[in-house]
Order: structure tokens, then sequence, then C-alpha cells
């Protein structure tokens, strides 16, 4: 059941990320996104429980037992998330999407760390195959430099260009501490408990809204409820990776970028470390 569901997120998440590429307006299709996002949460989370549970109280409870509660932990999600945001319009403004989304993955290696500290368990097989998916991203880096990719790769890393890492690693910071920080807010364990108890106190064109809201409140819905259900959290940053072929055919044609040789290397580095991560 959980496999199923985080392959139906990895899949419109990747269709999200077409529509975000192929937008003119970005940042405003990100805000509309989020609000829409937000907004259909709430009406999810009021049926499941007015309409189905019966629970009258589940407006009071939203507001103040899940809202006024965790709010240090919101406010630092939605910096972290704002931060990203702004990182990954000028990546997609600047880069192949192509390029952009396998090679943002540096995240999910500093995030898997943090979920270790958590409490979810070491496995030897993930760190493996997070490696490789760090080696697939710098591979893909050297497509930035339209370098043939050779046993020298290494030596290109002169020709990538420096504001692309700079955006890379400053979305891979902030990636980190969102993704951290909502463990803290879902999961129940002595480690999150102990450390959240310690807190407790315009317009833009429709037809991109309506996909990318659509897709991204899919995407991100399923992988929450997957995140809910499953013992292996930090499994699901490794599965997460296999949109990057998705992502791959659908810039190919949707967007009509190449695929070049180095990006079918580096990408398939990544899905070959992600599948090592995961089993």
């Amino acid at each position: 059941m959980d496999t199923n569901l985080i392959l139906f997120s990895i899949v419109t998440l990747s269709f999200y990320n077409v529509v975000l590429k192929r937008s003119p307006h970005k940042l405003l299709l990100l805000f509309w996104v989020s609000l829409f996002t937000y907004l259909g949460f709430v009406c999810i989370y009021l049926f499941q429980t007015i309409v189905l549970q019966h629970d009258l109280s589940a407006l009071h409870e939203l507001i103040f037992n899940y809202t006024f509660e965790d709010l240090p932990l919101y406010i630092t999600i939605s910096f972290s998330f704002l931060i990203s945001m702004i990182i990954s319009e000028k990546l997609l403004d600047g880069y192949d999407l192509s390029l952009v989304i396998p090679i943002s993955q540096f995240g999910i290696l500093l995030a898997s760390a943090g979920y270790i500290a958590l409490g979810d368990p070491f496995q030897w097989s993930l760190l493996l195959g997070i490696l490789i998916v760090c080696l697939g991203s710098i591979a893909l880096s050297i497509s930035a430099a339209n370098e043939p990719l050779s046993l020298r790769m290494f030596a290109e890393f002169r020709h990538v260009p420096g504001k692309l890492w700079a955006l890379v690693l400053g979305q891979a910071f902030c990636f980190t501490t969102s993704a951290v920080v909502s463990y803290l807010g879902i999961k129940e364990t002595p480690h999150t408990d102990d450390i959240t108890t310690r807190f407790a106190p315009v317009r833009t064109s429709s037809k991109y809204l309506a996909w990318a809201a659509l897709a991204y409140i899919l995407a991100e819905y399923t992988y929450f409820i997957t995140f809910t259900i499953t013992h292996e959290t930090s499994i699901l940053l490794a599965l997460d990776n296999l949109s990057i072929p998705i992502t791959l055919v659908f810039s190919y044609f949707f967007l009509k970028e190449q695929i070049s040789e180095n990006k079918l290397i580096g990408a398939s580095l990544i899905v070959i470390g992600s599948l090592i991560a995961a089993f």
C-alpha cells in the first residue's frame, strides 16, 4: 500500500515540476499553489473528521491543538520553504529541469542523517545508496559545463558554474531543515516528543495554477499518508528519487529539453543508489 502511494506521489510530483518549469511567473505560481495546497489539506482534514468521523470538535482541535502548540515548527518550515522556493525559481530559470531536479538531491543525504538522529534505524545499504545518489548528482553537474563525462570528471568541476552549486547547496540546506522539522511534527517517538515539548507554546495563469495545484496536492497528500504509515521513513527519501527518470521523460516530451549522455548516466546512478538504499 505505502509503495503504491509513494509511486503515485512521484508521478504527480514530476508532472508538477514540468508545469512549474513552463510557467512564466514561477514565484507567483508557487504562492498560489502553496495556498491552495494548505486549503486543500484543511478541507480533507475537516471532511475526514466532521463528515466521516462525526467529530464536531475538529475545528477547535485544528486551531488550538494542531496549530498553536506547534507554531514554532510551522514558522521554521515556512521560512525554509520560502527560501527554497526562491532558490528553485533561480534554478529553473537558469537551467534545464532535467538537470535541476536530479542535482538538487543533495539535501537527501543530510535529511536522512537527521531522520536517523531522530530515531529511524540506520542501515548500511541506505548509506551506500545515498552515496551513489550523490555521485549521480555530481555526474549530472558536468552537464552544466557542457563537458564530456570521463574518468577525469572531477577535474571538470572548475567548469561547473559556481552559482549552480551555491543554489543547490542552499536548497539542500532548506530542504533538510524543512524535512527534519516536518518529521518532528508528524512522527511521535521519544526523541521527537522530547524536542517538541521544548518549543510548545494576485492572479496567475489559470491552466498552470489548476494543474500545478492539483498535482502538488495529490503528490504531497499521498506522500504524507505514506510518511505516517511507514516505519522506515528514510527509505521514502530514497524512493522519491525514482521521480528523476520520470522527470527526464516529461522534460523531453513536454519541454523539448535534450537528454545528454551525462544526464542519463547521472540519473541512472541516482536511481540505482535509491534502489540500493530502499532495499
